[in-house]
C-alpha cells in the first residue's frame, strides 16, 4: 500500500466510516430485540474473518471491501458491547466504569501511532495485533461470558438471568448471592425486596397492569419493565422523545467538535505530531476525569461543564491560534471537554433510558451524529477562524441545549436510592 494515491488512502478510510454509518442504527437495534451476545458474537467472527483477508491480499479493492466489512462491525464493538458491559455493573460502577472504557479508544491510538513512530513502519504488525485481539475477544465473550442478565429480564426470560446473575455472583466469589438468586420463584409471587441484591432490585419488582398513553405511565412503565424494545417506543413517551431529541444535538456536537478538531490539524501551527498527541492525551484525559465528576454532578451537569470547556478552549484557540508553543496546551484543553461530553452522552443513554431501549437509543444517536459529521471535512477547510468559530457555535448551543433534558424521575430514583 506505500504506492497507493492520498486519494486512494482517503478512500479507504471512507469506507470504514461509510461501513460504519450503514449499521450505525441496524446492530444496536437488532441486539435490543435478538440479545447483547448473539449479535456481538455475529460481528466479531465476521470481523475476524475480514481481517484474515486482509492481512493476506494483494489486491486494493479487496482490502477496501473488507475495511467497508470492518466499519460495519464497529457498531457492535462501540455500541452493543458497551451497553452490554454496563448492565452488569450497578449504576454507581457504570459511572466509575464508563469513563475508563470510552478512554480506552483514545489509548489504542497512542498505542497504534507510538509502534509506527518507534519500533516499525510495517503495518501489517497493526493488523497481526488486531487479529489476535479479537481472537481473544471471540472467545472470551462466546464461551465466558453470559448474556444480559437486565435484557433477559426485560424480555421475561427470568430464570435465565436469575442463572445468568448466579454466574456473575459465583465468578465474583459471592456464592450466598448465587445461592439466593437460583431459589427465587418468578412466577406470579412477589419477590421478597429485602432478599434481593441492591443493584437487582428494579429489574425483579413484579410487574403492574399499566393504564392509559399519557407521559404519567412512562414513569410507572420505567419501573415495572412493560417496553416490549420497540421503536416507536422511543417515540411515544413524551419524556424519552425529548430526551434523545437533545441526546442527539449533543452527540452530533461532540462527534462534530471531533472530527473538525482532527481534520484541521494539518492547518494548525505547531508541530502536527506533537498536536495529534496532545489531542489523543486531551481525549484521555478528559475521559478518565468523568469519572470523579460524576461523583459530585450529574451528567446534566457534566453536559454543561463539558461543553464549557469546549466552549472556552475554542475561543482560546481563534484568539491564540499563532503562537506555536500555546496551540497544543490549547488544542489539549478543548478535547478534553468534548470527550467529557461523550462519555456523558453514552452513559445518559444507558441510565436516562429503559434497558431494552438503551441500544437502540445509543443507535438513532451513532447514526444521526456519523450523518452530522460528514460536514467535518467540509468545515474543516473553511479559512481560519471562520471554521472555529462554526464549532465555537455548535459547542456554546449544546451547553445551552443539554441542560433542557427531563432527567427529573432519573434523579429522584437515585436520590432514593442513596437514602
Amino acid at each position: 500500500m506505500q504506492c497507493a494515491s492520498k486519494a486512494e488512502f482517503g478512500l479507504m478510510g471512507t469506507l470504514i466510516f461509510s461501513g460504519w454509518a450503514s449499521t450505525a442504527f441496524l446492530i444496536p437495534w437488532s441486539s435490543d430485540l435478538y440479545g447483547r451476545k448473539p449479535i456481538l458474537l455475529i460481528n466479531i467472527a465476521v470481523q475476524l474473518a475480514f481481517l484474515i483477508v486482509m492481512i493476506f491480499t494483494k489486491s486494493y479493492w479487496v482490502m477496501c471491501t473488507c475495511l467497508f466489512f470492518i466499519g460495519m462491525c464497529s457498531s457492535a464493538r462501540w455500541s452493543t458491547s458497551y451497553v452490554y458491559l454496563m448492565e452488569f455493573l450497578t449504576e454507581s460502577n457504570i459511572k466509575k466504569v464508563g469513563p475508563f472504557v470510552n478512554a480506552s479508544a483514545a489509548l489504542a491510538f497512542v498505542i497504534g501511532a507510538s509502534i509506527l513512530q518507534f519500533l516499525t513502519k510495517q503495518t501489517v504488525v497493526i493488523e497481526y495485533i488486531a487479529l489476535a485481539i479479537t481472537l481473544i475477544t471471540l472467545l472470551l465473550v462466546a464461551f465466558f461470558l453470559p448474556e444480559s442478565p437486565k435484557w433477559l429480564v426485560n424480555k421475561g426470560r427470568k430464570e435465565e438471568a436469575a442463572q445468568a446473575y448466579a454466574y456473575i455472583a459465583r465468578i465474583n466469589r459471592r456464592p450466598q448471592v448465587a445461592a439466593s438468586v437460583l431459589s427465587w420463584k418468578f412466577s406470579q409471587q412477589t419477590v421478597p425486596e429485602e432478599s434481593v441484591p441492591t443493584a437487582l432490585t428494579d429489574d425483579f419488582r413484579p410487574a403492574i397492569q399499566q393504564t392509559g398513553d399519557d407521559d404519567d405511565d412512562f414513569r410507572r412503565a420505567t419501573k415495572i419493565k412493560v417496553f416490549k424494545g420497540k421503536l416507536s417506543e422511543l417515540w411515544h413517551y413524551r419524556t424519552l422523545r425529548w430526551n434523545l431529541l437533545i441526546l442527539v444535538f449533543c452527540w452530533s456536537a461532540c462527534s462534530m467538535g471531533f472530527y473538525v478538531l482532527a481534520y484541521v490539524l494539518k492547518y494548525l501551527n505547531g508541530s502536527i505530531f506533537l498536536n495529534a498527541y496532545s489531542s489523543s492525551f486531551g481525549e484521555i484525559l478528559g475521559k478518565l476525569s468523568t469519572v470523579f465528576l460524576l461523583r459530585c454532578i450529574s451528567i446534566k451537569r457534566v453536559f454543561l461543564l463539558a461543553f464549557g470547556v469546549s466552549s472556552v478552549g475554542m475561543m482560546l484557540l481563534i484568539l491564540c491560534g499563532d503562537n506555536d508553543e500555546l496551540v497544543p496546551w490549547i488544542l489539549g484543553f478543548a478535547r478534553i471537554g468534548f470527550s467529557q461530553a461523550f462519555v456523558a452522552a453514552y452513559l445518559g443513554a444507558i441510565l436516562y433510558y429503559p434497558t431494552i431501549l438503551a441500544s437502540s437509543a445509543i443507535g438513532v444517536c451513532v447514526t444521526i451524529s456519523k450523518s452530522a459529521t460528514i460536514l467535518a471535512p467540509i468545515i474543516a477547510e473553511v479559512d481560519a477562524p471562520i471554521n472555529l468559530i462554526i464549532l465555537l457555535v455548535i459547542a456554546v448551543s449544546a451547553c445551552v441545549v443539554s441542560q433542557c433534558m427531563d432527567t427529573e424521575k432519573y434523579e429522584k430514583d437515585s436520590a432514593e436510592k442513596a437514602n
